[in-house]
C-alpha cells in the first residue's frame, strides 16, 4: 500500500474533527466514566473497556503528549534488533491507538502486539497474562506539548493563558493529568507492569532502553546485553532528528485542512515531534502559572518518587521550602511517611531480612560515629569536602528564594548521636517509641538503639 493510499484511509478517521464547529471539536463525551473525545466512534471505544487482553498484549498507556510514540518506536526498535523503521506507514501499522481504531484490529499486528491508549488505568482492561508500560511526563511540559496539539486541531488557536485552566480543571480528553499518572502509580510495582518517565528517557537514553528490553522479556535483554551496535543504533534512530523523518502524524492533520479548507496558521507550522526537551515550559509558563501547578503537583503527588524526581530536576519552582515549618507539623509528616521516599522504618525493614546475604551489609550510622578510627572522616574534615549546601543556595537564587532558616542551613551539620533530646518532648519521645516498638521490637536495630537510650 502506498503512503498516499495510507494517509487517505487514515484521513477518514479524522473527518469529523473539520466538519464540526471549534466548539463541538473541544467537546467530549462520557463513557465508562471516561472523558473521550466526541470524534471517537462509541463502538471503538466500548470494543476496548470490554476487551479481555491476551498474552501477547503489550499496552503502552499514557496521558496524552506524555511520551506514548518516543516509547512505541523505542520498543520498535528493540523488536527490530536496532533497524530503523521505513516510512510512516510501517510505524503506524506496528501499533494501534485502540480506542480510535477499536480492537478488531488486533489480531493483524506482529507479536508482541503493541496497542496505545490514554485510557485512565482505573477503567483500562487488566490481566495477569498482558504487560502495561505507563509513561508519566512532567505536568508543566505535558501541558505545554497539549497545547500545540489542541491549537493544530482547532479553527481558532486560543493563547497558552485561556488554555491553561483547561488542561488544570480536566477539561480537556481523558480528564485531570495527575489524576491519571496517579491511577497507574500505585500499581508500578507489579510483575508484569512498568512505569517510565519521559524525563529518564532523555536523561539517560541507554539507561532507558535496557530497562524497556529486561520489561519485554529475556531474549530483549540478552540480545541487548551481546550486541552493543544493536543498542547504539537504537539511541540513533531514536534521536528527535531521526524520529521527525518517520513519526510524521502532522501529513495527517495537513490533508485534512486542505481538503476541508480548513487554514490554521498555527496548525500549518505543527509538527507531532516537537522538541523532545525537558524544560519547554519555562517559554510559556509565568510567575503565577508556575506556582498554580507547583501547588497542584504538591498536593497530588507529594511524597511520591515522581514527585520527589521532578523535583530534583527543578521542575516545581518551589523545590525548596521558602517558608519553614514548625518541628510539630514536621514530625506528623515523618510519622505519617509523607516525605520524600515514605516512611522511615519500613524502610528499614525492608533490607533488614537481607543484612546477612553475602552480597549485602548493614551498618548504623551510631557503630559508626562510636569507633571512628580514621581522622578525615571527621565532622570538621568532612565539612571542607561535602558541601551540598552550594547547591541548595545555587537553587534559591535561581527560584528567588529567601528563607533566613535556610540561610544558616549546613548538609553535614553536627555528626552526633543524642541531638533528638533537644528537639523532641517528652510527649513525642514517646511517639517515636512506641512506633519503634511496632516496627522493629525483635530485631538486632531495635535492641542497639535500646541500649544507647534512643528509646526510654
Amino acid at each position: 500500500m502506498k503512503v498516499g493510499r495510507f494517509l487517505d484511509i487514515v484521513l477518514n478517521q479524522f473527518k469529523t474533527m473539520v466538519e464540526s464547529d471549534q466548539q463541538e471539536m473541544e467537546s467530549f463525551k462520557e463513557i465508562g466514566g471516561v472523558q473521550f473525545p466526541s470524534i471517537f466512534p462509541n463502538e471503538n471505544i466500548l470494543s476496548v473497556l470490554h476487551y479481555q487482553p491476551q498474552s501477547n498484549d503489550l499496552f503502552i498507556i499514557t496521558y496524552p503528549k506524555s511520551g506514548t510514540n518516543l516509547v512505541q518506536y523505542l520498543i520498535y526498535l528493540i523488536i527490530n534488533k536496532g533497524q530503523p523503521c521505513p516510512n510512516f506507514e510501517e510505524y503506524e501499522n506496528s501499533s494501534i491507538f485502540i480506542e480510535k481504531h477499536g480492537i478488531d484490529r488486533v489480531n493483524t499486528l506482529k507479536l508482541p502486539r503493541i496497542l496505545k491508549s490514554h485510557i485512565p488505568f482505573s477503567k483500562f482492561p487488566k490481566s495477569d497474562k498482558a504487560k502495561y508500560i505507563y509513561v508519566a511526563r512532567n505536568p508543566k511540559d505535558v501541558s505545554v506539548s497539549y497545547f500545540h496539539l489542541r491549537n493544530a486541531l482547532i479553527k481558532k488557536p486560543t493563547a497558552f493563558e485561556e488554555y491553561l485552566p483547561l488542561y488544570i480543571d480536566g477539561e480537556l480528553g481523558y480528564g485531570k493529568h495527575l489524576d491519571h499518572v496517579l491511577e497507574f502509580y500505585q500499581h508500578r510495582n507489579e510483575p508484569n507492569m512498568l512505569l517510565i518517565t519521559y524525563e529518564e528517557m532523555l536523561e539517560d537514553r541507554k539507561k532507558a532502553v535496557i530497562k524497556l528490553a529486561k520489561f519485554l522479556g529475556k531474549e530483549y535483554e540478552t540480545m541487548i546485553e551481546e550486541n552493543p551496535e544493536i543498542i547504539e543504533n537504537i539511541i540513533k534512530y531514536s534521536s528527535v532528528e531521526e524520529s521527525r523523518k518517520i513519526i510524521q502524524i502532522e501529513k495527517v492533520f495537513t490533508k485534512v485542512r486542505q481538503q476541508q479548507k480548513f487554514e490554521n496558521p498555527e496548525a500549518e507550522k505543527f509538527v507531532f515531534v516537537r522538541k523532545g526537551i525537558v524544560g519547554d515550559w519555562k517559554n510559556y509558563f509565568n510567575e503565577e502559572q508556575s506556582k498554580m501547578v507547583d501547588k497542584l503537583a504538591e498536593e497530588k503527588l507529594g511524597g511520591t518518587e515522581l514527585y520527589d524526581y521532578w523535583k530534583s530536576l527543578g521542575i516545581f519552582q518551589n523545590a525548596m521550602n521558602k517558608k519553614s515549618i514548625t518541628f510539630d507539623k514536621y514530625l506528623r509528616l515523618y510519622i505519617d511517611g509523607e516525605l520524600g521516599y515514605g516512611k522511615h522504618m519500613d524502610h528499614i525493614i525492608d533490607f533488614y531480612p537481607h543484612r546477612h546475604d553475602p552480597n549485602h551489609l548493614l551498618i548504623t550510622y551510631e557503630e559508626m560515629i562510636e569507633d571512628r578510627r580514621k581522622a578525615y572522616s571527621s565532622v570538621e574534615e568532612s565539612r571542607k569536602v561535602i558541601q551540598v549546601e552550594k547547591v541548595f543556595k545555587k537553587i534559591r537564587e535561581e527560584v528567588k528564594d529567601e528563607n533566613p532558616e535556610a540561610e544558616k542551613f549546613v548538609f553535614v551539620r553536627k555528626g552526633i548521636v543524642g541531638d533528638w533530646k533537644n528537639n523532641l518532648s517528652e510527649e513525642r519521645a514517646k511517639l517515636i517509641n512506641k512506633l519503634a516498638e511496632e516496627k522493629l521490637s525483635g530485631t538486632e536495630l531495635y535492641d542497639f538503639w535500646k541500649r544507647l537510650g534512643i528509646f526510654q
